[in-house]
């Protein structure tokens, strides 16, 4: 089955285009698996589509993780700052740098005034945050305190809201915050927002036994959702339990059925990285 899950994957990647086929390859690189095979496409890709924007961001953030050496890094890193810099994809690089724990500020000492006092929140902001959060010159309270204030204000867009609750699963959230975030009243969130922040909280939070149960349930009751299932399973399969096994299974069930009506390739690679991860994590 591991190897079925594979292939499925590498198929992935060969028939779809742009962020569906980034994220297979992500998925095949985080669970260490192809990454020379994932090499040898991306340079293909790379020669095709360097000067496409957004998708350019996608090709240099997957040969970063697949580079061999630091001079590659460093090539495709400062392919990344540039296109933030200069080019019509900023929001994309500043995504992609965030995730690669890279902080623009390094480059752009205005970013974080800017990032740190905006009276307007959107997306850009919020990545802003996240990208600050790996700058050793910020202090990390100030940052995560901006988030859960997004997170909390009434005025805020549930697409704001949901972005920081995803967001949050990405950095180290201090034991106390962690608790602060737990006594937050969940039924005030609209339910995608809830949907976010319980997957957050059952893969990045210090929560076990009867807590940990308790998340579950409130997350496996917005089963209606749109979305559940690439984010429940994502969500289940993190810790490597064991009691999540039949949920894991009939969700990949369900997230892999090309012959479905809602079928989404990006789910199915979806399904099969939790998947692999999740029969990784119980090996252990």
């Amino acid at each position: 089955m591991e190897n079925t899950k594979i292939e499925e994957l590498k198929n992935i990647l060969n028939t779809q285009e742009k962020w569906v086929k980034v994220h297979a390859a992500e998925f095949l690189i985080w669970e260490d698996h192809e990454i020379d095979f994932v090499k040898e496409v991306y340079l293909k890709e790379e020669k095709l589509f360097d000067s496409v924007p957004q998708y350019r961001v996608g090709i240099w953030r997957v040969l970063y993780q697949t580079a061999m050496n630091k001079n590659d890094e460093d090539k495709y890193l400062h392919k990344i700052q540039a296109a933030f810099q200069s080019g019509p994809d900023s929001l994309h690089a500043l995504e992609t740098l965030a995730k690669l724990k890279q902080p623009i500020s390094q480059l752009e000492p205005q970013f974080a005034n800017q990032v740190l006092h905006a009276e307007d929140i959107s997306s850009f902001e919020i990545y802003g945050l996240w990208n600050l959060y790996h700058d050793t010159k910020i202090d990390k309270n100030t940052i995560l305190e901006q988030l859960l204030n997004i997170l909390t204000d009434q005025k805020q867009s549930d697409l704001n809201k949901t972005i920081v609750a995803y967001v949050l699963r990405f950095i180290e959230i201090p034991k106390d915050v962690q608790e602060e975030i737990l006594q937050m009243d969940l039924n005030g969130l609209s339910k995608s927002v809830q949907m976010q922040l319980l997957a957050t909280i059952l893969i990045s939070f210090d929560v076990e036994g009867q807590k940990y149960e308790f998340y579950k349930q409130k997350l496996l009751s917005l089963e209606r959702e749109p979305n559940f299932y690439s984010t429940a399973i994502l969500a289940l399969a993190d810790k490597g339990l064991q009691e999540n096994t039949n949920k894991i299974e009939k969700y990949a069930v369900r997230l892999t059925d090309s012959t479905a009506s809602t079928y989404s390739a990006d789910h199915h690679a979806t399904a099969n990285y939790a998947w692999l991860k999740y029969h990784r994590l119980i090996k252990k």
